[in-house]
């Protein structure tokens, strides 16, 4: 869950989603956490950061992470 994660990184942590949530396949739903994993491992890496906002939005037809 993504506020276990924040907390173990010492993120203050926000989720932004649409309303209503998007359908979404499996292989998406996958496709997204493993573009959110390799964010948030690279921000840990290389940034200084306190605060992490997730936000997902469509635009256009496109997922927006």
């Amino acid at each position: 869950d993504v506020a276990a994660f924040a907390e173990g990184a010492a993120w203050s942590c926000r989720l932004d989603l649409p309303e209503p949530e998007p359908a979404l396949s499996d292989h998406a739903e996958t496709l997204l956490l493993r573009i959110f994993q390799e964010s948030t491992t690279n921000i840990a890496r290389h940034a200084d950061a306190t605060q992490l906002l997730i936000k997902l939005t469509v635009d256009a037809g496109w997922l927006v992470l």
